[in-house]
């Protein structure tokens, strides 16, 4: 056995967050890559904060890092939509380099962005790699829904509730988040064509190819999450006035054409509150029974992170192309390094 080699795509909050955990389940990290000039031409360890150096200097030549350091595979931590992905994605899978993404609309993204999917999808099958999305959704609002829906002998409905801290993604997903906007603003900013975020769409979406049913319809709506009082913004580094935006809630619900019906409602917003926690409810609605699952007080950022790092085996030995996670198995746990479970 030997170890697998990893590129951390991205070296913001979450890519920093993941390259520790890489290297405590015995992965090689070979190269890093970033676009923030404050982090260019630094060992990855500062800009991670790892206990000691690298060696592995942050660079924003994407083509060059992957074409030379000898990658199994990136973890790809940059944006939230396939189409601002897809050249990120491109670079990785021309070089013959696997991809591993928190990217939110790779989850499963056939239904949304068909046609730059199946680009994908050939270009790593070209290559002999493959791409898989992932993260808290996998585990916490698929696998365990799709297990517990295996006990329903009819499923009428799944209603699943989720709620996040903002703050824990860094600026970006603040500032996609409209944090600090007015109302009004917010309003404008969503209205029309506006406002598109994959999480929870691309969740159900995934959620129904799990279980086997075919999406006719879907309907969302967003609304804004409004400060109660001043707020800080520890990502955007300031204060939210009190009736400005702090968040938001995102609605989806999808039609099926077998006769089931899936909800999810997420809430992502600044915390304002001590007891504030990361919440996760499911009620699946059935015979013989309705039953819940419930989740409170984890960090949806940590798990993300952490169901990453276990699920690289999966996707080095998965077949090439664009694997989403319905074809995968449940996650597992990993107590020896990820390169033992790996058929090299």
């Amino acid at each position: 056995m030997r170890p697998i080699r990893a590129v951390i795509y991205g070296v913001g909050s979450m890519g920093a967050l993941i390259a520790p955990m890489l290297l405590h389940k015995g992965v090689e990290i070979v190269g890093a890559i970033g676009r923030n000039p404050a982090k260019l031409g630094r060992d990855l360890a500062e800009v991670a904060d790892l206990e000691a150096a690298t060696g592995v200097i942050v660079d924003d030549d994407a083509p060059q890092v992957l074409g030379t350091c000898g990658a199994d595979i990136a973890v790809v931590s940059v944006g939230s939509l396939v189409g601002a992905m897809y050249d990120h994605f491109r670079v990785c899978l021309e070089n013959g380099v696997n991809v591993i993404t928190i990217e939110e609309e790779s989850l499963y993204p056939w239904l949304t962005s068909s046609s730059l999917s199946a680009e994908l999808d050939e270009l790593a099958k070209r290559h002999g790699v493959t791409l898989t999305g992932s993260g808290i959704q996998d585990v916490y609002w698929v696998k365990l829904v799709s297990g517990v829906v295996g006990s329903m002998l009819q499923l009428e409905r799944v209603e699943g509730r989720a709620q996040w801290n903002v703050d824990d993604f860094g600026p970006e997903v603040a500032r996609e988040f409209r944090v600090g906007a007015t109302r009004e603003a917010f309003h404008e900013a969503v209205s029309g064509d506006g406002w598109y975020s994959p999480t929870v769409r691309n969740t159900l979406d995934a959620l129904a190819a799990e279980l086997g049913l075919t999406v006719e319809r879907s309907h969302a709506r967003v609304t804004p999450v409004l400060a109660t009082a001043d707020v800080r913004s520890k990502s955007l580094a300031q204060m939210i006035p009190a009736g400005r935006v702090s968040g938001l809630v995102e609605a989806v619900r999808i039609e099926t054409r077998e006769g089931p019906t899936l909800e999810f409602e997420m809430t992502g917003r600044v915390y304002d509150q001590p007891l504030d926690a990361d919440t996760s409810e499911w009620l699946i609605r059935g015979e013989p029974a309705a039953v819940r699952l419930a989740n409170a007080g984890y960090s949806t950022r940590l798990l993300t992170g952490s169901i990453i790092a276990n699920r690289i085996p999966d996707v080095l030995n998965a077949e090439p192309g664009l694997v989403t996670i319905d074809q995968l198995p449940p996650a597992r746990y990993r107590p020896l390094p990820l390169g033992d479970y790996v058929r090299w």
